[in-house]
């Protein structure tokens, strides 16, 4: 199989530049370009300094401490993302800001997720191609997507926690998911997905 380039927009959302967290995204995104037979570069741009999108095959938006709930996103990542049309994975907070983005709700869960967690894939997805249920992903949130029917109107719910909460969604029309957990803190589960997605590119 021969390599393909591909140019990937790495959206760093965190407020905190710290603990070389965007130094994992890039690492575990190599990581999976490797198993895809994909050779990436990836450009880095803060969510505050946010302009139209070009020359770039891909969008990934990282987690961040913001609270969508309480308003702390930028009106230039909502309309970003009502925009993109080529195919983006929202991480985390990245997640969170896509549903919020088509009129989706994203409210405060009755208690905070950390470390691994058995996440079910509930409806055919590539993202999820070659997984056996229930894998174990690693979570860092306090929020989470309702499963809401101004989000059913724009997405399918792909995987779901124990608890039943979405961890993961796939737009009807448009090539952009979103997975609640963190695929780059998840070892070899995390990297087949980051694979899977880079694949769908």
């Amino acid at each position: 199989m021969s390599i393909r380039a591909c140019r990937l927009l790495l959206i760093d959302c965190y407020r905190e530049k710290k603990g070389g967290r965007i130094d994992r995204y890039k690492e575990s995104l190599k990581a999976a370009g490797s198993i895809a037979k994909i050779s990436l570069t990836i450009e880095i741009c803060p969510e505050s300094e946010l302009e139209e999108i070009e020359n770039v095959d891909t969008v990934v938006l990282t987690g961040s401490e913001q609270m969508i709930s309480a308003g702390e996103w930028s009106p230039s990542l909502r309309l970003l993302l009502q925009e993109l049309q080529i195919p983006t994975l929202g991480i985390c907070y990245g997640h969170q800001a896509l549903a919020a983005a088509y009129g989706g709700l994203v409210q405060k869960d009755i208690r905070r997720h950390e470390g691994p967690e058995e996440i079910y894939v509930c409806s055919r997805d590539s993202l999820f191609n070659r997984f056996t249920a229930p894998v174990l992903m690693s979570q860092s949130h306090e929020e989470i997507v309702v499963a809401s029917p101004e989000l059913l109107a724009c997405f399918d719910i792909t995987a779901v926690g124990a608890g039943r909460q979405v961890e993961s969604i796939r737009h009807r029309q448009k090539p952009l998911r979103g997975v609640q957990f963190h695929p780059e803190r998840s070892g070899e589960p995390g990297l087949r997905l980051l694979a899977n997605f880079l694949r769908s590119v």
